[in-house]
């Protein structure tokens, strides 16, 4: 097990193909913790889970150390009430892969996350498009990137695209 933003995750064991993921297995402290600024995204992202309008395909951009893992963390969160179908998805082709087998066999919600999915290999670009063309029942995906540009735009098309915006000094102070 290992900590990262604030929650404790577990190492599954390897796949098929020998790529590993991690699960989320508890998030103490999440609620608690104050969000700055992001008031639009979380007001419209409440609104949707409440309306149950949630995209399949979510695109979370922001600049570097604007919290954008943390709060994909949080919109995972709100989708699934089951910590352990949380599931943070490595960036290679196999794993990309390997997370589009499963994801038309599982029962419940989960929820996926890619991180910096803006520097994927055009291969598992190409293997993430294949799922947004028909996008599974039960499993949403949040991509976590940087620069938009670095996507394809198919993919982009396919997507809810929330933008993080940098904080104001006001929302700092």
């Amino acid at each position: 097990m290992s900590k990262f933003n604030g929650g404790v995750y577990e190492f599954l064991p390897s796949d098929k193909v020998g790529n590993r993921c991690k699960r989320v297995i508890s998030r103490k402290g999440y609620a608690d913790m104050p969000i700055i600024g992001q008031k639009t995204l979380l007001e419209d992202f409440e609104h949707r889970v409440k309306n149950n309008h949630i995209a399949r395909f979510i695109i979370l951009v922001g600049t570097p150390k604007s919290g954008k893992t943390f709060i994909s963390s949080l919109l995972a969160n709100k989708i699934v009430e089951n910590l352990l179908s949380i599931s943070y998805i490595d960036k290679s082709v196999d794993s990309i892969r390997n997370m589009l087998d499963t994801a038309y066999k599982v029962a419940d919600d989960v929820v996926y996350i890619i991180d910096n999915a803006d520097s994927m290999s055009q291969a598992a670009k190409n293997a993430l498009l294949k799922v947004t063309e028909e996008p599974p029942r039960r499993a949403y995906i949040i991509m976590v990137v940087e620069n938009i540009k670095n996507i394809p735009e198919t993919l982009v098309s396919r997507g809810t695209v929330f933008i993080i915006n940098p904080y104001s000094k006001e929302e700092l102070n």
